[in-house]
């Protein structure tokens, strides 16, 4: 029964727009009470662990949220592909094991860019190249 729902392209397509929009609410429904207030109010953390705050970590805030929401578009406008071949081929039947693979992939893949693109070093760096880039437009 369980694996049967991993073959059925409409159901998987159900399954992957519940994770995009998961990972879309991500930066907002599972904010503490700690990241609200260090974006409300800004604090100074040195190693910059914290991705929010006004002072200096609102940027990154911002950054995760924007990633977060742009991956959980892609996944949902795939899973209303997966939504749409359905509809269209009713005897069409994905390989269980292809079907789960999609949907675990839709889950781990993420997780690991997320690691890549929220990595302090490389945060400070698109930081540092969006003020300069900034303050050169309002030097001329």
């Amino acid at each position: 029964m369980l694996l049967q729902i991993f073959s059925h392209p409409q159901i998987l397509g159900l399954i992957l727009d519940i994770i995009g929009a998961f990972y879309i609410a991500k930066s907002f429904v599972f904010k503490t009470p700690k990241d609200l207030a260090a974006e409300s109010y800004g604090t100074n953390y040195p190693d910059k662990d914290m991705t929010s705050g006004m002072s200096g970590n609102l940027f990154r805030s911002f950054y995760k949220q924007a990633v977060e929401a742009k991956t959980g578009f892609v996944i949902i406008a795939i899973g209303f592909g997966g939504q749409i071949v359905g509809t269209m081929y009713h005897t069409l039947a994905v390989n269980n094991w292809l079907g789960f693979f999609l949907i675990l992939s839709a889950l781990i893949i993420p997780q690991i860019i997320f690691k890549c693109l929220f990595n302090s070093r490389r945060l400070d760096e698109i930081e540092e190249k969006a003020e300069d880039e900034l303050s050169k437009k309002y030097e001329q």
